[in-house]
């Protein structure tokens, strides 16, 4: 799929497709960040004007394109006291934008979509987020820093928390990426978080899947899948693995919220995705905590004998996955589905 253009829906809904030529200014500014030393906009953030300044500027960066220097800029104001909801969805929009997302665009395109054979998801995601003009090992960096910002994306999203809001213990988690996050309480239940972080986060699991099919899957000329997924047993599982098991349920949760907001198309949409694949979702995961195969055939993962019927709440978090092995079990069960010719074949 070719590059495309740039379309502006105000606010946080601004993105722009990541341009390899930029990463690694990414990542240099980014580090520079956390010591101080890149050249972000300085502003003094424990005055209203000062935030509101800093963060017009990124509102700005982000119309301009330019998504890694928006990503530094947020980056030290999510990770301090002054966070709030507003911070965190500029945050997702601008770890969003490198990932290659286009909300409007992306959009349009599942609007008027061929939903036809049994893949057609699998394949739409896999060919948006196609890179074009990269190979090789730029291909590889450029995507996996899609990958990463995706996720980064996503802690944002679950850490959009209405105020008063009261979460269960059960639920909450502290994102741990670099530097430690202190301020940004998250929950793995859709139903504690904002409908506009939800409505986002729709979007934001098909960045994450798309680029993690398009680095592990070996896409062809068809976009369908032909290398499998390499993470199909719970002692294969990592945190790249597990984002993007949690991704797809993360996915299927959002679209509980997205059938009820917009037009008849975008609820036709959402019917198209959670009539077609919701059920072999879930089951999917039920097999893996079983340590069934996709199709329910017994004894492929001695290691697992659990019993879940949906998704665990905690595969929505990718760290999980190393500390429980029953989610570890049920992200393996929803690779396995994914490679089966069920899922994205």
């Amino acid at each position: 799929m070719s590059d495309h253009s740039r379309k502006d829906v105000g606010g946080w809904f601004s993105f722009a497709r990541g341009r390899p030529r930029k990463r690694r200014i990414f990542f240099a500014c980014a580090l520079a960040v956390f010591q101080n030393a890149c050249t972000a906009p300085r502003f003094d953030l424990s005055g209203p004007s000062g935030k509101a300044a800093i963060l017009d500027q990124i509102n700005k960066l982000l119309t301009s394109e330019q998504c890694q220097e928006a990503v530094a800029a947020i980056e030290p104001v999510y990770h301090s006291v002054y966070t709030d909801n507003q911070v965190r969805l500029l945050r997702a929009a601008s770890h969003a934008c490198f990932s290659g997302l286009n909300f409007v665009e992306l959009l349009n395109s599942l609007i008027t979509a061929d939903l036809s054979g049994i893949d057609w998801f699998w394949q739409f995601m896999t060919q948006y987020y196609y890179p074009t003009g990269v190979a090789g090992v730029a291909r590889t960096s450029l995507l996996e820093g899609r990958i990463q910002s995706s996720f980064y994306a996503l802690d944002a999203l679950m850490a959009s928390i209405p105020s008063g809001r009261v979460i269960n213990a059960s639920n909450q988690f502290n994102p741990t990426s670099i530097p430690v996050d202190f301020f940004n309480l998250a929950s793995l239940a859709y139903t504690d978080r904002t409908d506009d972080s939800n409505i986002y986060l729709f979007f934001v699991s098909m960045a994450a899947m798309g680029n993690v099919q398009n680095l592990y899957g070996n896409p062809d000329a068809s976009y369908d899948r032909q290398t499998d997924l390499p993470w199909v047993t719970s002692a294969l599982m990592d945190t790249t693995g597990c984002g993007y098991a949690g991704a797809i349920a993360s996915l299927f949760d959002s679209t509980t919220v997205m059938s009820t907001v917009g037009g008849a198309a975008v609820r036709g949409v959402m019917a198209n995705v959670t009539g077609g694949f919701s059920i072999f979702i879930d089951q999917a995961c039920a097999n893996g905590c079983a340590g069934m195969d996709w199709d329910g055939t017994a004894g492929f993962e001695a290691a697992c004998n659990f019993s879940c019927t949906t998704c665990p709440a905690k595969i929505r978090y990718r760290e999980n996955c190393a500390t429980d092995p029953e989610t570890a079990c049920a992200a393996a069960g929803l690779i396995r589905y994914m490679n089966s010719p069920l899922g994205w074949d």
